[in-house]
């Protein structure tokens, strides 16, 4: 290992962060609540206030923060501004800048220096710019099928752009389909361009910050990042120390390499543990499940606190202890589905999420249920069973019901105002159960309670206890999810649904 940060005193706040941070060769991660003064740390380091092995050795950091950096450019925007710049002399500008957290001082993205690298090796009497453009392309490939096994560069050089001609660059995805630079997700080109200025700046710093990296990537992101950083520092003998709120730091193989800030009456310190309740504010609940391994209970990934709470009634009536972990939005619940089917770790664990008027992007697969409603705020509201648990008619009911509708109705169809119009002018006697399980119950379920006075904890104990009572939790649940509710030891497939069970859950 080359020089590295041995250690950074901190001493800010009038004395309330006075701490020594410890680090390692190779990757460190620096985790904790917002307000622990973690980019602090980051900040001091880049300052220079920090202690280095071996004494009197010289350590050259680079800092990073990912927060909105990674621009969306077209190769042909990049050419007129980067004619004349060399990687050399970017790697000169950037290694003397301050970290920066205010203001987020831009790294460059893939299209960038792709054109550094591609005029640092284009000498006269050197090979011919085609080759030049197409040997850059396949050395950034190989670096991103580390953590992309399916993109691909294509360069090439262009004799009729410009004055003299210009390089191009394509990107490839999955099978030879091309994608323009400019149509990757946000998370898709922050990594791209993150862990190539972490290459391309190998051999010009021995020390890597970076300022939580995993905002704007899903779960499946986040780890093949971290599992860049880990491969990064050991193949090239660098330090990276990243400071996050990931997850995916709670898992093998991250976990050893975390260390925690924390307020402990009135001073922040630094451990390398956190209590359960710290974990989830730290990283958010799905961690109760993959932080350091599987639980032997069912498991379930949703999407929110709605959700939490219709699981968590269901399981409770039917005696079922088991997991349920919010992950805050639909596309966490998938890329986790993804993220352990890759595995082939499925066993025990199931992932809902709503049906939000789209199809399911999994059809076949038991483990993931689409709810075939809108939402699961939906299946609370089976007519006959809100008109015996509210003890109101079903006539009372569905003029209730249209009250909170129309109250809701611009936050119901935002984007559809004809059918907003028809909502008002919707009678009790055409609101039918087909019609509800159509509409985002989300927007209008509290209203609707509200106006007959009940709070949604206790008409969600009442509602399930009535539908179990009367063997109907079957005909108003999907089957996919109380099946699973039931399988106290899951650990395979749950057993074969009939045709119309698995329509109803899997839609």
């Amino acid at each position: 290992m080359s020089s590295y940060v041995d250690s950074v005193t901190i001493n800010c706040w009038d004395g309330h962060f006075n701490q020594t941070l410890r680090f390692t060769p190779g990757l460190n991660i620096i985790g904790g609540e917002n307000g622990t003064g973690k980019t602090q740390v980051l900040k001091q380091i880049k300052a220079g206030t920090r202690t280095v092995s071996p004494p009197n050795s010289t350590v050259r950091v680079y800092a990073l923060s990912p927060k909105r950096n990674a621009e969306r450019r077209a190769i042909e925007a990049v050419v007129g501004q980067f004619r004349d710049t060399l990687l050399t002399t970017a790697i000169t500008q950037r290694i003397g800048e301050g970290f920066d957290d205010a203001t987020f001082t831009k790294y460059h993205s893939v299209q960038e220096l792709f054109y550094m690298v591609f005029n640092d090796r284009l000498r006269p009497g050197n090979a011919s710019p085609q080759s030049v453009a197409r040997e850059v392309a396949a050395e950034f490939t190989g670096i991103i099928q580390e953590t992309f096994p399916d993109y691909r560069l294509e360069g090439d050089w262009n004799p009729n752009s410009g004055v003299s001609g210009n390089p191009t660059l394509s990107l490839l995805k999955s099978g030879g389909i091309p994608v323009p630079a400019s149509a990757l997700s946000c998370g898709e080109q922050e990594v791209f361009s993150l862990i190539l200025n972490l290459y391309l700046w190998r051999d010009s710093s021995e020390t890597f910050l970076i300022d939580e990296p995993e905002l704007h990537l899903n779960w499946s992101l986040e780890e093949r990042l971290f599992t860049f950083f880990q491969s990064f520092s050991a193949r090239f003998h660098r330090q990276v120390i990243v400071v996050t709120h990931s997850r995916v730091i709670f898992t093998e193989p991250f976990y050893g390499q975390c260390q925690f800030l924390r307020w402990i009456e009135g001073q922040v310190v630094c451990t390398r543990e956190l209590t359960p309740a710290e974990r989830n504010r730290v990283a958010g609940e799905a961690i109760e499940v993959v932080r350091l391994g599987d639980s032997n209970r069912p498991s379930f990934f949703v999407e929110d606190e709605a959700q939490r709470q219709v699981l968590s009634t269901l399981s409770k009536s039917a005696g079922s202890d088991v997991v349920i972990s919010p992950c805050g939005n639909k596309a966490n619940v998938q890329s986790l589905f993804e993220h352990f089917r890759a595995r082939g770790d499925l066993a025990g664990k199931t992932f809902i999420r709503d049906g939000d008027g789209e199809g399911n992007p999994f059809p076949g697969e038991p483990s993931f249920v689409h709810l075939s409603r809108y939402c699961i705020e939906n299946y609370l509201l089976d007519l006959e069973a809100v008109s015996r648990v509210t003890g109101l008619t079903d006539a009372v009911v569905k003029a209730k019901l249209i009250e909170a509708i129309r109250d809701r109705g611009g936050r119901l169809l935002p984007k559809q105002p004809r059918m907003t119009f028809l909502l008002e002018r919707l009678n009790p006697q055409d609101l039918d159960q087909k019609l509800l399980d159509s509409l985002n119950a989300s927007e209008f379920l509290d209203a609707f309670l509200g106006k007959v006075g009940v709070k949604r904890d206790d008409f969600l104990e009442r509602y399930v206890g009535d539908l179990a009572t009367r063997g109907k939790l079957r005909e108003v649940f999907p089957e996919g999810i109380l099946d699973r509710i039931s399988r106290l030891n899951a650990v395979d497939s749950p057993p074969p649904q009939s045709p119309s069970a698995s329509s109803r859950a899997q839609e």
